[in-house]
């Protein structure tokens, strides 16, 4: 699903590449070495959304924690709760 999302931004938005801008409209046509940069892109996106949400969860370990012990006793959580969370980005 990462990937995907990630060639979408890509087929929307484009990468730069020295002075061009590529565009993943059509795989096919693509030389091999622009191939190669989608594909880096792709990994550099992902790797650095998957470092982001480590961070996310490290800042607030304490609040995911609240939000389990939360979610054993009602089963479910509603927004005016989730709210009253600081969440640190």
């Amino acid at each position: 699903m990462a990937t995907e999302i990630s060639k979408t931004m890509i087929k929307h938005f484009g990468i730069k590449s020295n002075d061009n801008i590529i565009f993943m409209d059509n795989d096919n046509m693509l030389s091999e070495s622009s191939k190669s940069l989608i594909n880096n892109e792709i990994n550099y996106l992902i790797n650095n959304a998957i470092k982001k949400a480590v961070e996310i969860i490290e800042k607030n370990i304490d609040n995911f924690n609240d939000i389990a012990i939360k979610l054993k006793e009602n089963v479910n959580i509603d927004e005016k709760y989730l709210k009253t969370l600081k969440i640190n980005y």
